[in-house]
Parts: structure tokens; sequence; C-alpha cells
């Protein structure tokens, strides 16, 4: 029994395109599955905005507004995987090198405001942090801010981590 070559090479080659086109799938959006990242901002001796917003690889959003925020308490929300490859790509200039906690240099360290927080948490490794405080105004601090600013953002939650004062409201 004789096997034509021409008729064969065709089946072999699409069996093999397919394969390839399986293995790009598996290297889209979804390879950030196991990331998280969290952003903190916590509160200063006025009515800063007290907050953090956590996003997963599976794009699960997470606000919780604590204090002087638009919006007070715990939302949740879905957002798009290349959303969150957006967001991963938009702190990737401001996350530290290694894991463990960093802290943004800061000539003039201001003792009155808040300190920002950025959390990146991937299985089998130590979450990677950097601090900020605001009013760090060395280059570092000012892309930092610029950093949060844009995540939060491109995750839509800026109106909701908006400060608001209420009346009544204790500072702090």
């Amino acid at each position: 029994m004789r096997f034509d070559l021409r008729l064969i090479a065709p089946v072999f080659v699409l069996t093999a395109l397919a394969g390839c086109a399986t293995a790009q799938q598996q290297h889209g959006p979804e390879a950030n599955q196991d990331l998280s990242i969290r952003i903190e901002q916590g509160p200063c001796f006025g009515f800063c905005p007290v907050y953090d917003v956590t996003v997963d690889g599976t794009g699960k959003l997470v606000f919780n507004g604590k204090r002087h925020t638009r919006i007070l308490g715990v939302r949740t929300a879905i957002i798009n995987p290349d959303t969150v490859a957006k967001l991963e790509t938009e702190l990737a200039g401001v996350q530290p090198k290694t894991p463990g906690r960093s802290e943004t240099p800061c000539d003039a360290v201001p003792t009155d405001t808040s300190l920002l927080v950025i959390t990146w948490n991937r299985p089998n490794t130590d979450p990677t942090i950097l601090a900020s405080r605001i009013g760090c105004d060395g280059p570092a601090g000012k892309q930092v801010l610029k950093s949060i600013d844009k995540a939060l953002k491109i995750v839509g939650v800026k109106d909701w981590a908006q400060q608001k004062t209420r009346p009544g409201a204790p500072r702090g």
C-alpha cells in the first residue's frame, strides 16, 4: 500500500498549525491569572481619602472606600483581562525588582500625608511591596503618584476614590 505524500503533507501541516494556535491562546491575557495587585491609600492628618483596591488576574476587582472617598464601603466589579494587562504594564515602571518591601526614596519625608502602598502578589513567591508618601517631591515619588493615578483610571475606580468630606466626619 502506497501513500501519496501530496495528500498527507497538508494534513500534517494543518495539524501542526492547530497545535501552534492552541499554544498561543494559552499565553494570552489569561497568563496573568495568578497575579494580584493591591493599591492602598492610608490616612493623613486631614481629610485624605482612605481606600484599597485589589485586582486579580481573572479581572475580579474589589474596592473598599474606608474614609473620605466618594464611594464608601465595598464594591466589586469584573474587568476585562486586557485591562488587567494594562494595569500591570502601567505599574511595572514602579515595581521593585525583588520581592519584599521597598520605600520610594524621599529627601524630605512628609509625616502628615498619606502612605501609598502597592502590593504585587504571585503564587509561590513573597509579595513585592512599594510604599511611598504623598508629598515626596523627587522623581521617584512623582512617578509613583502618576502611575497610581493612571492605574485607578485604567481599572475604572478613580471617581470612587476621589476625596469627599462628609459633615461631621473626623479627620484622619
